[in-house]
């Protein structure tokens, strides 16, 4: 530490660090700097007192700073120019200050990780010439500091709660002020935590972890113990804690299949390991293949049985032999007609054979044309059923509310039969003059029917054959 006094004034002088007493012919001129300290990665904060007297003749008063390094020769001397010019930051004070007066000084935007040396000044005039004396104090060192930390007893990051009182003393008692310079053990002192330091003297719970080795994803805590010891029960996988089991065939997290099979033994897939049944799995042809070998002649193997017949000549095929059934089989070799069907999927109430062929496509009807004139009053008060002889309307028609116009309708009315026209009215007096319906051919062409009077015609309804309109 450099303390520099300016020789051409003799005044007394204090640093921080140490006082310099010298002869001072300007009576009751101090200049004392109390403390400084770095309060973050970038700022400065300096305490300071000044005491003087009327006759002093002070002008400004203040501190002052100078990043190292810095040569020695280049110290500014007592005039002013040189003292502006050399430091990096300097505050200044008016004057006019004739008592003992406190003052702080606060430097900011600092260079990070950067020591300062830290002055304080007065600006004085005597005998009408203008001179700075100072003394230089400590030097202190910023630092990159967290938010909740603080510069330490050397110039360190601590936590701020560590610091205690602010006080560095190698003999403070560690309980009390919880900081000195090394003595104190800072530690986790939860007594569940796997890091507790029994030694600590000074509590920093943050620092605690409950897993092996702060592992928490690899030894979650409530799997293992703090020295990674497994404390639930393994499963057949051996993974701690873990819900795999052996399944029935006793294989470590299965699903039975392994010993679930056909167990039929007169099934050609027989499994005589499996310990679970599962017969719907069982077949009876050599390769399941029951057409090409049908279990009656061929074994397992695919071997003749020679007791049922000759392998050799045609096998014996039984199946529906009526070439007019649906299900005819061409490659039976005995029959066994009672199997035979004769509609479209054996489902001859919704397909009728006398209408629809085995592919559901309906046979024996021609198409018919219905064409309803609504070119009259009543609209939505008419309408007419198409039946065939057992009564199952085949077609229906009437004129929407509104809409006059005609319209035709076709559908495919089986052939060689009659069929009865039921009409419909609302009103007593029947169709209106004009409202006709044609069923034949398209564009108004075959028989016409209308209802003259009353209700309907339900006791006799009028009829429509092929013979009728084919002529």
């Amino acid at each position: 530490m450099r303390n520099l006094l300016l020789f051409s004034v003799f005044i007394f002088l204090f640093s921080c660090e140490t006082s310099l007493e010298k002869n001072n012919p300007i009576d009751g001129l101090e200049i004392i700097c109390y403390s400084g300290s770095a309060e973050s990665s970038n700022s400065i904060s300096i305490n300071g007192q000044i005491t003087t007297n009327q006759y002093t003749g002070v002008i400004n008063y203040g501190h002052c700073i100078k990043s190292f390094p810095f040569e020695e020769d280049d110290f500014p001397q007592n005039n002013e120019n040189s003292f502006e010019n050399f430091w990096d930051q300097k505050s200044e004070y008016d004057s006019g200050v004739y008592t003992e007066q406190n003052f702080t000084t606060n430097f900011n935007n600092l260079e990070q990780e950067t020591s300062y040396v830290i002055v304080s000044y007065a600006k004085i005039l005597i005998v009408d010439e203008l001179s700075y004396i100072y003394s230089e104090i400590e030097t202190i060192a910023t630092s990159t500091c967290n938010n909740n930390e603080i510069i330490g007893c050397d110039n360190e990051c601590v936590l701020a709660s560590l610091l205690g009182n602010g006080q560095c003393d190698d003999e403070l008692n560690c309980s009390i002020y919880q900081w000195d310079e090394g003595d104190c053990q800072v530690g986790c002192t939860d007594l569940d935590a796997c890091n507790f330091n029994p030694s600590a003297t000074i509590s920093n719970n943050n620092m605690c972890y409950y897993c092996y080795e702060d592992n928490c994803n690899d030894y979650p805590e409530n799997l293992y113990n703090c020295d990674g010891n497994c404390i639930v029960d393994l499963d057949c996988n051996n993974d701690c804690g873990g819900d795999a089991e052996y399944d029935q065939c006793g294989v470590c997290d299965g699903n039975n299949s392994s010993c679930t099979g056909c167990m039929d033994s007169n099934a050609c897939n027989f499994d005589s390991n499996a310990t679970i049944p599962n017969n719907s799995t069982c077949f009876y042809c050599y390769e399941d293949n029951c057409n090409d070998y049908p279990e009656d002649l061929y074994d397992c193997n695919g071997e003749c049985i020679e007791i049922n017949g000759d392998c050799d000549e045609d096998p014996i095929i039984m199946g529906c032999m009526d070439s007019n059934a649906c299900n005819f089989n061409p490659n039976a070799t005995i029959p066994n007609n009672d199997i035979c069907y004769y509609c479209f999927e054996n489902n001859c109430n919704d397909y009728p054979s006398a209408f629809y062929d085995c592919d559901g496509n309906q046979i024996n009807c021609g198409t018919v044309w219905f064409t309803f004139d609504c070119a009259q009053d009543y609209w939505g008060t008419t309408y007419w059923e198409f039946q065939n002889e057992d009564g199952e309307v085949l077609i229906s028609g009437g004129c929407a509310e509104g809409d006059g116009m005609p319209y035709s309708l076709d559908e495919c009315i089986p052939t060689n039969q009659c069929y009865s026209v039921y009409m419909y009215s609302q009103n007593f007096s029947g169709w209106p003059l004009g409202m006709v319906l044609y069923v034949g051919a398209p564009n108004y062409q075959g028989a016409t029917f209308s209802l003259p009077n009353g209700y309907n015609n339900e006791t006799f309804p009028a009829q429509w054959c092929w013979e009728d309109f084919n002529d």
